[in-house]
Order: C-alpha cells, then sequence, then structure tokens
C-alpha cells in the first residue's frame, strides 16, 4: 500500500512539473478563486457547498477556456514576447557597452601617457645626475691639469733659469735639465689619458643603466601577465566548489555556467548566444558583487533559451 500511495504521490508531482500542467494549475486556481475560499472557509455542510457552486459558479468559461488560454499564452506566446524585448533592449545594451568601452579607452591612453612622462623625467633625473657628476668629474680633472700645467710652468720657469745658469757649466746639466721637462710633460700625458679613460667608464655606466632599465621593463610586463593569469585560475578553481549548472548574474548581464562531460567550465553569454573564455568571465565578475541561483526550473528556462541563440558547434558543448 506504501508502495502504491508513493506510486501516485510521484506521479502526480511529475505532472505537475510539467511546465503546461503547472501553469494550466495557476491561471485555475487564479479565475476560480472564489468557489476555493468559499469550498475553505464557509460554515455550510459539504452538500450546500457544492449546491451553491452549481448555481454561482458552473460557467465552462471560468473552469476551462479560460485557463486553458492563459497556459497557452504562458507557454507558448509570453517567451516571444519577451525575446521581442530582449531583442529591441539588446540594441540599448551594445551603445552602453560601446560608451563604456570608449571611457575605458580614454582613461588608459591618459595613464599610458602619464607613465611615459613619468618615465621621461626619470631618464631625465638619471641623465642630469650622470651629467652632473661627469662635470664633477671633469672640473677636479681640469684642476688638476691647472695644478700640474702651473706647477709645470713654474718648474719650467725654475729649470730655464737654471739652464741659464747651468748651461755655462756642462752639458751634462742640459741633458738632465730636458729629461725633467720631457717627464713632466709624460705625466701630463697620462693625466689625459686617464681622463679619457673616465669619460669612456660613463658611457659605458649609461649603456648598463639603459639595459637595466629595459630588462626592469621587460620583467615587470611579465609579472603583471604571470599574476594575471594566476588570479584568473584562482577565480575558475572557486567555481569548482558546487559544480552543477548555474546562472549568474550582474545588473542586466546574465552568464550561463555549465561543467561538461570532461569536469571542464563552459560559459555562454545568455543575451546573444556568445561563448566567453574564463578571463572575460572573470574581468566581469572578479571584485564585483554578483548572483547566482541554480533551480532547477530556472536554470532549464535558461538553457532551452540559449540552445536556441547558439550554433550547432555549440550546443554540442552543453551536452
Amino acid at each position: 500500500m506504501k508502495e502504491f500511495l508513493q506510486t501516485i504521490l510521484k506521479s502526480t508531482e511529475d505532472r505537475i512539473k510539467n511546465p503546461f500542467i503547472g501553469t494550466f494549475i495557476t491561471s485555475w486556481i487564479i479565475f476560480n478563486w472564489k468557489p476555493i475560499l468559499f469550498i475553505i472557509f464557509s460554515d455550510k455542510d459539504i452538500e450546500d457547498k457544492i449546491s451553491f457552486i452549481k448555481e454561482n459558479y458552473n460557467d465552462i468559461w471560468y473552469f476551462l477556456w479560460f485557463p486553458l488560454f492563459s497556459a497557452v499564452f504562458y507557454i507558448a506566446i509570453l517567451p516571444y514576447i519577451s525575446f521581442l524585448f530582449e531583442y529591441i533592449t539588446k540594441f540599448s545594451h551594445e551603445w552602453r557597452n560601446k560608451v563604456n568601452l570608449e571611457a575605458k579607452d580614454a582613461a588608459l591612453k591618459l595613464q599610458i601617457g602619464i607613465a611615459k612622462n613619468e618615465i621621461k623625467l626619470e631618464e631625465e633625473k638619471t641623465t642630469f645626475r650622470e651629467r652632473n657628476s661627469h662635470n664633477i668629474m671633469v672640473e677636479n680633472l681640469q684642476h688638476q691639469i691647472k695644478v700640474l700645467t702651473d706647477s709645470l710652468e713654474e718648474a719650467n720657469k725654475t729649470h730655464i733659469e737654471t739652464f741659464a745658469e747651468l748651461q755655462k757649466k756642462s752639458e751634462a746639466n742640459v741633458k738632465e735639465l730636458k729629461a725633467i721637462i720631457e717627464n713632466y710633460n709624460t705625466e701630463l700625458t697620462d693625466t689625459n689619458t686617464k681622463l679619457s679613460a673616465e669619460m669612456d667608464k660613463v658611457l659605458i655606466l649609461r649603456t648598463e643603466l639603459k639595459e637595466y632599465k629595459d630588462k626592469s621593463s621587460e620583467y615587470f610586463n611579465k609579472l603583471s601577465t604571470v599574476e594575471r593569469q594566476f588570479n584568473v585560475e584562482k577565480f575558475i578553481n572557486s567555481r569548482y566548489k558546487n559544480p552543477i549548472d548555474k546562472v549568474l548574474t550582474r545588473g542586466n548581464y546574465d552568464i550561463f555556467e555549465h561543467f561538461n562531460s570532461v569536469n571542464d567550465i563552459v560559459y555562454f553569454s545568455i543575451a546573444d548566444g556568445r561563448k566567453l573564455t574564463h578571463e572575460d568571465v572573470y574581468n566581469h565578475l572578479s571584485k564585483k558583487k554578483f548572483g547566482e541561483f541554480t533551480d532547477e526550473g530556472n536554470v532549464g528556462a535558461y538553457r532551452n533559451r540559449l540552445l536556441a541563440n547558439i550554433s550547432e558547434n555549440d550546443r554540442t558543448l552543453l551536452k
């Protein structure tokens, strides 16, 4: 007996879940609420209730035709009306998205310009510091050259006087004086050579600094790319906590989330039937408030609407 009742209840539940039967029952209750409330809340005997209903509520339009027409309208016609309104509002959504994209593009260009100016400013500062350091080094070397030149001139004067005095004494003293002058000339040449070498080092350092900046910029770009890929993977892994079909909604934009046979997540835009990448979904939902629902009836309705808008190849992804 228990199994028989369970079978009846199961059969009744399956019929009620049928979209048409459920809609017809709801419409019938709406059109016949007066006799229903009369039977439930009236103090009369059941025979009197039945007689009263037969006399006052026996119109077949309310018992059959009105509920039937309402159910047919809700099941067969209302979805097309809803689709018509969605199609009409599609253009306003596309225009708004276009305006938002243009605003974001302008903001991005402004940020790029600011970043370029900051990089140029840093390069100018570096160049100024290098030039200032180079000028200080050159001034020091010039000061040394001047000191050496003054010393050389002073020594020359001294040697000339000595040469004049010693020329009379011996040729040997003259050769010694020439040797001293040649030594001073050699020191001056060495000083000039060192100055040139220091300038070459400055040029090498500037080249190495530029290469370091280029490498730093390349590493920063690679790090940003890897970090973004990590965040996308982290977001997708979080979606595996409840691997059933769901509808994710944010504002007026709905996304259908499906877990296929190989346990991979597939996303579709319900509005236009476009297949979305994981990064598209991450960009739209990351760090933003969004809702989701898993009710089988609602999810099934969204799934059917999506199947009507996508290509045959994409339909296989939802099986």
